[in-house]
């Protein structure tokens, strides 16, 4: 050993309490007399300032984060409520998953409380937790193969929709008794599968009516003791179907609006009687405002 300079110069290593801290072969090793790194450190370090990694650093341990802290990431430390999201190639703060992969995803269990945008297909195999509205993009598909819950009313746009969008496998359930999933002017198919279990949507009246777009599907009882009258809307859309059933004792009479059409095979277009029922659905509607109705059922 030798100080030229006024440097310290190690020719065959430095051992201090019987721990080589300087190797002969270049690198620098703490409680090891054959480093493998530049650097390596059997046992604790305690850094007390600033530490500046260029390339890679691989953990084979706990990382553990003291009260206090702040992690920075691409020049931000966050905010409250953001958490860590990588892209893969990149890490940052953020208050979603924009950028994150489905599968990234699905990998752990969410609990979403801002609006999300999923465009491209996202699988849920765990529980996720829904509290703001989701938008699904036309190219996308949500494939739901565990239990999700919603804790909003959800609601799933046409624009947003495409054929198997949706998919429900096994077990899978989508709303309960008291949270609804709406699916607005869309279609949904179930190819070769049963549905059990739903109730109908019944829509009580008791004075004339007309009936609205969002009758689409349901019963709509008249129950008066005078004679009543359902108008049939030209503006109702294509595939537009209701039952309406008279259940008391007055009769109900069809009436087409203006600019309908209004096809039905008995002579009169009126119920035939109490708890008789009668069957609606539009077959086509040019323009939007030429629905052409076409009526069967227990009718005079």
């Amino acid at each position: 050993m030798a100080t030229t300079n006024n440097s310290f110069v190690v020719k065959n290593g430095l051992i201090v309490n019987n721990n080589l801290i300087w190797a002969n072969t270049g690198k620098i090793g703490f409680n090891t007399s054959s480093p493998d790194a530049n650097v390596a450190i059997i046992g604790t370090a305690n850094i007390s300032g600033n530490t500046t990694i260029g390339g890679i650093t691989t953990l084979n341990a706990n990382l553990t984060i003291g009260s206090g802290v702040t992690i920075v990431a691409n020049g931000s430390s966050g905010s409250a409520g953001q958490v860590l999201t990588s892209t893969g190639s990149n890490v940052y703060w953020s208050t979603s998953v924009s950028g994150l992969t489905g599968a990234q995803i699905a990998a752990n269990n969410w609990t979403f409380t801002n609006a999300i945008t999923i465009s491209n297909i996202f699988s849920v195999s765990g529980n996720s937790v829904i509290s703001a509205n989701l938008s699904v993009n036309a190219a996308a598909a949500i494939v739901i193969v565990g239990n999700t819950s919603t804790t909003t009313y959800s609601t799933i746009n046409s624009t947003a929709i495409n054929t198997n969008s949706i998919i429900l496998s096994t077990n899978a359930v989508v709303g309960n008794s008291t949270q609804n999933v709406v699916f607005t002017n869309s279609a949904t198919t179930f190819s070769n599968s049963t549905i059990s279990g739903f109730l109908g949507n019944i829509n009580k009246q008791t004075a004339n009516y007309t009936l609205a777009n969002t009758d689409s599907g349901k019963i709509v009882e008249m129950n008066s003791s005078s004679a009543t009258t359902v108008t049939l809307p030209n503006t109702a859309p294509v595939g537009f179907n209701c039952t309406v059933v008279q259940t008391g004792t007055g009769n109900v009479t069809f009436s087409n609006a203006t600019g309908t059409t209004f096809f039905h095979r008995s002579a009169g277009a009126n119920t035939s009687g109490q708890y008789a029922l009668a069957i609606l659905y539009v077959s086509n509607n040019s323009g939007g405002s030429a629905a052409a109705w076409i009526m069967g059922g227990d009718t005079a």
